[in-house]
């Protein structure tokens, strides 16, 4: 008995000793555990979530307030709701609609299919879905076939750009089927620390001039009559929209929305890249706001339209006349479509502004935001002096949490780049070759490459910048392409449509640089082989077979089933003849550039596809307008050096390191 005494006496000092020898974990190393955990997390929600064929979604809300959001979708206002993926259900989770264009197109319609976006920590702290904070479902507007933007991503990561996760989701909101949508990873804190680290010090960005939300609307979202009046990029015979103005038909003022102020739509700059006052080149008695024709630098001419406006090569305009045929000759200048909101012009209210427009005075400011050409403050990162205000619609839309100090170090980056010199020091070179490899083959016209000038991510860390990809429902040739033949032969040496390579000069540089331009060619070539070699269209027969029986049953798809299956097959030969095209043009047999193009007989045929079949923005469920524009002059009635990410909607950024 004593000796078993003894023995647990010596057994209790000597864990005492062991206790008291043990090293306290400082502070570093829990951050450093802390930082595993984050690893870990990542990890699983690549797996658990994105790496499943499909997931299902379950959305428990408050019916009014469902019904709320879905009637007021153009706010883009948070909403609480239980969400259940899989076997795991979260509490509180805000939700809201998400989108531009095809938000308001959507809103227009009887349809409640808008894209939604899951913010897992917008009601409870550090709430997360396997580490995901945020979840994007996209609603495949302007997509029959459901694949469009699933295999664009996919191209990505075949190039290892990094580019966000992406899988299925079927959706049910109160126990009724929602519809099946594509699942993304939201560009936000976990995908940051999922590609970049825990530790990232970078600062992103997603810059936007073509916002549709609801500031757009306070400033006035004129919501004309049915019949022909949607002003510019609007459809003939629209509807009514609720609350914000009809898609594409805020601003008004005659047939297709034609009298409107040029000066104030577009901006003109000399040949030495200034900005020019319209006052010091249009005769004194020239209307700039009843414009009744454009006459072309090839002695043609044409009626004024504004519903043609995207299509227009702005750079082959000479001058326009207005209703009385005075002549105002713009040839020397270069003009682009205006972001600025116009002072003291009136855009009529929509209806019910009593209810979300409190305090806004009545036809004041801009109508509905829309418009091409995203030059204005900042989206064409082309450096444009030292006033941060210049810079608006790259740090109104940041992402993560930045400091006066960040901005100014990104227009110091802008600067740097303008002067040509030592671009791999400010640019991620070979990123960016392969960002740009991927939209050129995909011909994604939505973006930072046309006069569209957006969807894209900005990364800059320390004074280097990346452009990550975003938003890919009109690639493979959707997005406003005249014909089949140009979108299957587009020019892999003319990257931009209707800009020039210094308005979009990230890229524009790049490619005027020999071995950057072998070295993006050789991801074009890769891109060829990737489809010619039938992985492209493993990979899309695998997942139409997968997703078959749930394209049959989405009873809310803008297109059906019928249009799925035509499309896959449409898809893949588009694919094909846009492979055998990048092909010879790499190799000489075909023009590489639209110039030498033009005319040629050596471009593949692309006669025996439609590539309407593969959806775009004149959605068959949706409308034709593109957004409205400014409302100018309208008679007709009518979100530490240290970064984190921001909350949406203007709140304030998350929580810092």
């Amino acid at each position: 008995m004593k000796k078993r005494r003894i023995a647990m006496i010596l057994l209790l000092a000597m864990a005492l000793i062991v206790t008291g020898c043990s090293k306290e974990v400082s502070p570093k190393e829990k951050e450093k555990q802390s930082a595993s955990d984050k690893t870990k997390e990542s990890a699983d929600y690549a797996t658990k979530l994105f790496g499943k064929a499909v997931i299902t979604v379950k959305i428990k809300a408050d019916k009014a307030e469902w019904k709320n959001l879905m009637e007021n979708a153009e706010a883009k206002n948070y909403i609480k709701a239980d969400v259940t993926i899989g076997n795991m259900t979260y509490k509180d989770v805000g939700i809201k609609t998400k989108g531009n264009t095809s938000l308001t197109q959507v809103a227009a319609t009887d349809s409640d299919r808008f894209s939604l976006k899951l913010n897992f920590d917008k009601y409870v702290e550090d709430q997360n879905c396997y580490g995901l904070d945020k979840l994007v479902l996209n609603n495949v507007f302007g997509d029959t076939t459901y694949l469009k933007e699933y295999m664009s991503y996919d191209l990505f990561d075949y190039l290892e750009v990094p580019s966000s996760l992406h899988t299925f989701a079927d959706i049910y909101v109160n126990d009724e089927n929602y519809g099946f949508y594509l699942a993304l990873e939201d560009v936000d804190d976990s995908f940051l620390t999922r590609n970049y680290g825990e530790d990232y010090t970078g600062a992103a960005y997603k810059p936007e001039s073509f916002e549709m939300n609801a500031d757009a609307k306070k400033a006035g979202g004129g919501n004309l009559p049915q019949g022909n009046n949607g002003g510019y990029f609007g459809g003939e015979n629209q509807p009514q929209g609720n609350d914000g103005g009809n898609p594409g038909g805020n601003p008004g003022g005659g047939k297709d929305g034609q009298n409107m102020d040029i000066a104030k739509l577009f901006t003109l700059t000399d040949k030495s890249g200034k900005e020019t006052d319209w006052n010091k080149i249009i005769p004194d008695n020239f209307k700039t706001d009843s414009i009744s024709q454009i006459i072309y630098k090839d002695g043609t001419a044409a009626d004024f339209n504004f519903r043609d406006l995207m299509n227009m090569d702005l750079t082959k305009i000479a001058a326009f006349k207005d209703e009385n045929g005075a002549k105002a000759d713009v040839s020397g200048y270069t003009l682009a479509v205006s972001f600025k909101k116009p002072q003291n012009t009136s855009g009529k209210q929509g209806q019910n502004d009593d209810k979300q427009n409190q305090g806004v005075p009545d036809n004041k400011g801009a109508g509905g935001a829309g418009g091409q050409n995203g030059g204005s403050l900042g989206v064409n990162l082309v450096y444009n002096g030292d006033e941060l205000s210049n810079y608006s619609n790259i740090f109104d839309n940041a992402i993560t949490k930045t400091k006066e100090t960040d901005n100014k170090r990104l227009i110091a980056t802008l600067k740097a780049i303008s002067e040509g010199k030592d671009l791999e020091k400010y640019i991620d070179v070979d990123e960016v070759l392969r960002y740009t490899a991927v939209n050129v083959f995909l011909v994604n016209l939505d973006s930072y490459f046309s006069n569209m000038g957006h969807n894209y991510v900005l990364y800059e860390d320390k004074g280097k910048l990346s452009m990550l990809p975003w938003d890919y429902n009109l690639s493979f040739g959707t997005f406003n392409k005249s014909g089949n033949s140009d979108a299957v032969n587009y020019a892999i040496d003319t990257v931009f449509d209707n800009v020039t390579a210094e308005e979009r000069p990230v890229i524009g540089l790049l490619l005027k640089n020999d071995e950057y331009k072998e070295k993006y060619h050789k991801y074009l070539s890769q891109l060829a082989e990737y489809v010619t070699s039938g992985k492209f269209d493993e990979k899309a027969d695998s997942l139409s077979k997968t997703i078959d029986s749930y394209v049959k049953n989405d009873t809310t798809s803008f297109e059906g089933y019928d249009a799925f299956k035509e499309g896959i097959s449409v898809l893949k030969e588009f694919t094909k003849l846009r492979a055998e095209s990048v092909s010879g043009q790499l190799d000489g047999s075909i023009p590489s550039t639209t110039e030498a193009q033009s005319g040629s007989t050596a471009l593949v045929d692309s006669s025996g596809i439609d590539l309407s079949k593969l959806g775009g923005m004149e959605n068959n469920k949706g409308q034709n307008g593109f957004g409205g524009g400014p409302g100018m002059n309208s008679n007709a009635p009518n979100e530490s050096s240290s970064s984190k990410p921001q909350k949406d909607n203007g709140e304030a950024a998350s929580k810092g390191k």
